[in-house]
């Protein structure tokens, strides 16, 4: 899915795999996200159940770089607000930010309040072109959901949702 959205800068993740998932399962995760991602930010989930915290991290660290990931393009902070906070400030306008959260409210009013304390870095300022009510419309329709998928709104955010049998995983 998220090669499909129209992302003028760079695309960047923030994932952990939770620490009772057999290696296997890191390593195919790693396989997939290395194909559509240009930044990785690796942390811990909060719970590493039974793990060293930078066990999984340095797995996928590990695989990543045998997909051709360059080392340079990835990084591994433990904590998980550490590790987000680092994605926010690494991220310039036209980048796409994902966060595989653990604690999910915790990480959005994170990122919902970056920004907020007055400690915090003014962002640069860019030339910013007003999009054209054409440019919106091309914006609104170059993605399409598939069969099954909907968007859902709430107070955590936009989210896609896939609907599956109950029979499938």
């Amino acid at each position: 899915m998220v090669t499909r959205f129209d992302v003028s800068g760079v695309r960047r993740l923030v994932m952990a795999i939770p620490g009772d998932r057999r290696d296997e399962d890191a390593v195919d995760a790693a396989k997939i996200v290395a194909q559509h991602y240009d930044y990785f930010l690796l942390k811990s989930d909060d719970n590493p159940r039974g793990r060293a915290p930078d066990e999984l991290p340095k797995l996928i660290k590990a695989t990543l770089m045998d997909e051709g990931v360059d080392e340079s393009r990835i990084q591994i902070i433990v904590s998980e607000e550490e590790a987000v906070q680092k994605a926010l400030e690494d991220s310039e306008s036209g980048d796409l930010l994902v966060v595989l959260g653990d604690e999910i409210t915790r990480c959005w009013k994170q990122i919902i309040h970056f920004g907020d304390a007055p400690e915090a870095k003014p962002a640069q300022e860019k030339a910013i072109e007003k999009p054209t009510k054409k440019s919106a419309e091309s914006i609104e329709h170059s993605f399409k959901l598939e069969e099954g998928q909907s968007l859902v709104h709430d107070d955590r955010g936009v989210r896609l949702v896939v609907e599956r049998d109950e029979d499938s995983d």
